[in-house]
C-alpha cells in the first residue's frame, strides 16, 4: 500500500506542477490581469475563457478519457491503430466545427457581450481550442505512459512561452482582453506542436470505424457529464454576468481563480489516477487500498481549503488588490464545494468500471440543473454570498449521489468515521481563525497556529497508522540526508 501511496504522490505531484505551469497565465499571471484590465475588462475576459472551456467540452467527445480504457483496460487492441483514430477523428471533426463557429461568431458575441464587434475575439479563441484539441490525445499518451518528467518539462516550455507572449501583448503593446487571447491561442499552437511532436511515433496511416465505435461508446457518455459539470462549476458566472454585471462577475472570478489551490490537486490527481486505477481495480487488495487513500484524499483537500480560507483577506489583497475583498467572503465557501467535487470525482470508481457513465451523466444534470436554479434564486436577491451557497449545495448533492449509487455497483469500505474526524476538525479551526481575522501580526500569528495544529490534532488522535508514520519517518530520514532504520 505504501508503495502505491508513493506512486500516487509521486506523479500527482508532477502532473500538479505541470498543471500549475499550464494554467499560469490564468492563475500566476492573475495580479498582472487584474492590475492591467478594469473589472469589466476582467469580467469579460472570464466570459471568454468560459465560451472556451464550453467549447473544448463538445470538440473532444469524451475522446481523451476514452482513448485510456482503450490502451490499459480493453484486451486486444492495437495500440498505433487506436491512437492514429481518435488524433485523426478529433482533427477532422474540431476542424468542421470551428468552420462553422466561425460563420456565427457575430451573432455569439451579440449574445454574449451585446455587441457584434467582439466577434473577432471570439474567432481568436476557437482557433485557439482547435490547437487545444490536437494535443488531447498526444498528451493522453504521455500519461498513459507515465511519462510525468516529460509532461513537466513540456508544461515549463509551454508556461514560458505563455508568459512572454502575455507580457509582450497585454504589457508592451497594450492590447487589453485581445492581447490575452491572442497569446494564449499562440501558445496553443506551440504546444499542440510540441506534443504531437513528442509522439511522432504513434501516428501511423491507419484508422479503424470498429476501435472508433468503441471509443466514441465510451466518450460521448461523458460529454453531457461534462457539460452537466460545466454548468454546475461555470452557470453561476453566466448568471451573475446578466444580471449583477460584468463587475461583480470580475470579483467572484477573483475568487474562483484562488480556490484553485485546492481544485489544483483535483486535476493533479485526475491526470494521475487512471493509469493507475484501471491495471489495479481487479486486483484483491484494491478495494481497502481505495478506502484508505480516498481518506487521504480528503485530508489533502481540507488542509489545502483550510489554508486558504484562513488567509483569503490577505491573499486577495496581495493578488488581486484590495478592491477585490468582497471575494473574501465567498472564498471558504468555493473551497468547501470544491471538496465535494473532489468526492464525486473519486469514487465514481464503480461507475467507471461498470461503464455506467450514463449514471454520472444523469446525476450531473441534475446537479447542474439544481445548481442554475438555486442561482437564479440567490444571486439577484443576494449576490456573490448566493452564488457560493449555490456552488456549495450543487456540490454536496453531487458528490452524495455519486458515491451511493458507485457503490451498489463497486463496493468500497470507506473510512467514514477518519472521514468524519477530519471534517470536524478542519471546520473548528476554521471556526476558531474566523474570530482571529485582522490585518495584524497577532492575528497572522494564530491562524498560522490554528493551520499547524491541524496534523498535530490528527496525530493526537491517532489519525495515522503505524506503517504510514514509519514511512514518512524513512522519508524524512532520506530527505536530511540520514540512513533510514530497516
Amino acid at each position: 500500500m505504501t508503495s502505491i501511496f508513493r506512486q500516487i504522490f509521486r506523479q500527482s505531484f508532477a502532473y500538479a506542477l505541470g498543471t500549475i505551469l499550464n494554467r499560469v497565465t490564468n492563475i500566476i499571471l492573475l495580479p498582472l490581469y487584474v492590475r492591467m484590465l478594469s473589472k469589466s475588462e476582467y469580467g469579460v475576459l472570464e466570459i471568454l475563457l468560459l465560451t472556451s472551456t464550453v467549447t473544448m467540452i463538445f470538440l473532444q467527445l469524451g475522446m481523451g478519457s476514452a482513448i485510456f480504457r482503450s490502451v490499459l483496460y480493453k484486451e486486444g487492441g492495437d495500440r498505433a491503430t487506436i491512437s492514429s483514430t481518435a488524433q485523426y477523428f478529433l482533427a477532422l471533426f474540431s476542424l468542421t466545427v470551428i468552420a462553422g463557429l466561425f460563420c456565427f461568431a457575430p451573432e455569439l458575441a451579440q449574445s454574449l457581450f451585446d455587441s457584434r464587434e467582439s466577434a473577432s475575439l471570439l474567432r481568436i479563441l476557437f482557433l485557439g481550442d482547435f490547437f487545444l484539441v490536437a494535443a488531447t490525445v498526444p498528451m493522453s499518451l504521455l500519461r498513459i505512459d507515465q511519462k510525468t518528467g516529460l509532461f513537466v518539462r513540456l508544461s515549463a516550455a509551454n508556461c514560458i512561452i505563455g508568459i512572454t507572449l502575455n507580457l509582450l501583448f497585454l504589457v508592451h503593446w497594450k492590447m487589453g482582453v485581445a492581447g490575452i487571447i491572442w497569446a494564449n491561442t499562440l501558445t496553443a499552437a506551440v504546444f499542440a506542436a510540441l506534443y504531437l511532436y513528442v509522439n511522432r511515433r504513434e501516428w501511423r496511416p491507419r484508422f479503424s470505424f470498429h476501435e472508433l465505435r468503441d471509443m466514441l461508446g465510451f466518450g460521448l457518455p461523458l460529454v453531457p457529464s461534462a457539460l452537466g459539470d460545466l454548468v454546475l462549476q461555470a452557470s453561476d458566472r453566466y448568471i451573475i454576468k446578466y444580471t449583477r454585471g460584468f463587475e461583480e462577475l470580475a470579483a467572484y472570478s477573483v475568487a474562483m481563480r484562488l480556490a484553485m489551490v485546492v481544485s489544483l490537486a483535483i486535476n493533479a490527481f485526475q491526470m494521475a489516477w487512471p493509469a493507475i486505477f484501471f491495471p489495479m481495480v481487479k486486483k484483491p487488495e484494491a478495494r481497502p487500498l481505495f478506502a484508505r487513500l480516498f481518506t487521504w484524499w480528503i485530508l489533502v483537500l481540507v488542509l489545502a481549503a483550510l489554508s486558504l480560507s484562513l488567509f483569503a483577506r490577505e491573499v486577495i489583497a496581495i493578488v488581486a488588490t484590495t478592491g477585490y475583498l468582497e471575494a473574501a467572503a465567498i472564498l471558504p465557501l468555493i473551497c468547501l464545494s470544491f471538496i465535494f467535487y473532489g468526492t464525486y470525482y473519486y469514487t465514481s470508481i464503480g461507475i467507471q468500471v461498470e461503464k455506467k457513465n450514463h449514471y454520472s451523466a444523469f446525476i450531473l444534470v441534475l446537479a447542474a440543473l439544481l445548481n442554475v436554479l438555486l442561482n437564479l434564486a440567490m444571486i439577484p436577491r443576494w449576490g456573490l454570498a448566493g452564488a457560493g451557497v449555490a456552488k456549495l449545495a450543487s456540490n454536496i448533492f453531487l458528490g452524495i449521489t455519486v458515491a451511493a449509487v458507485s457503490q451498489r455497483l463497486y463496493a468500497i469500505p470507506y473510512e467514514y468515521k477518519a472521514i468524519l474526524q477530519i471534517g470536524l476538525t478542519g471546520a473548528a479551526l476554521y471556526l476558531a481563525g474566523v474570530w482571529m481575522s485582522g490585518f495584524n501580526l497577532l492575528s497572522y500569528a494564530g491562524r498560522l497556529l490554528l493551520l499547524l495544529a491541524f496534523p498535530v490534532i490528527l496525530w493526537l488522535s491517532g489519525f495515522f497508522r503505524r506503517e504510514e508514520m514509519a514511512a514518512a519517518s524513512r522519508g524524512l530520514q532520506k530527505l536530511w540526508g540520514g540512513t533510514p532504520h530497516a
